[in-house]
């Protein structure tokens, strides 16, 4: 399995993924997404120096997910996630989110990795934290009371935020 930066190419595979009813279920915004907005949407997020989108797919080049980190500053980025359905409970999340943060960890400069999800979503807390991220925070988002977990650089690392690449 291997990540990778998300292109326009990928417009119509993150519009089906966004649209899937279970994800729209466990969004902080439940209603289907149009696409016109969808395309504005993924342009600007392409566009935008502070966020990093990538698309998890198979060796084989099978697209499976996607994962998005915005970043809040210089330290700290928000990540979301969501999977095809025939990729669901099957361990591929754990193991994309892990990937995909390593690669967003080196190439943006953050210290941390922040997560928000419903604490009704408990096969997304579990993905989470076999991924890395811990230190749970009960919060409430949106109108609903949500768990904030964080996955950190190590602190034995040689990463220099001063010589750090931002998006």
């Amino acid at each position: 399995m291997q990540v990778r930066r998300a292109s326009v190419e990928d417009c119509e595979e993150l519009w089906r993924w966004a649209n899937d009813p279970e994800t729209r279920t466990v969004s902080y915004s439940a209603a289907p997404i149009p696409w016109p907005d969808h395309v504005t949407w993924l342009h600007a997020k392409l566009a935008d120096k502070n966020c990093a989108l990538y698309i998890a797919q198979l060796d084989c080049g099978t697209p499976i997910g996607q994962v998005r980190f915005d970043l809040l500053d210089a330290a700290t980025a928000v990540v979301s996630i969501s999977l095809a359905r025939h990729y669901r409970s099957k361990g591929h999340g754990s193991q994309v989110l892990r990937m995909a943060t390593d690669t967003c960890l080196a190439e943006t400069g953050v210290a941390e990795i922040v997560a928000f999800i419903k604490t009704t979503n408990e096969r997304s807390i579990r993905c989470f934290t076999k991924a890395g991220f811990s230190d749970p925070e009960l919060v409430l988002l949106n109108g609903a009371e949500s768990l904030r977990l964080v996955r950190r650089l190590p602190k034995s690392s040689d990463h220099s935020h001063e010589d750090s690449q931002h998006l």
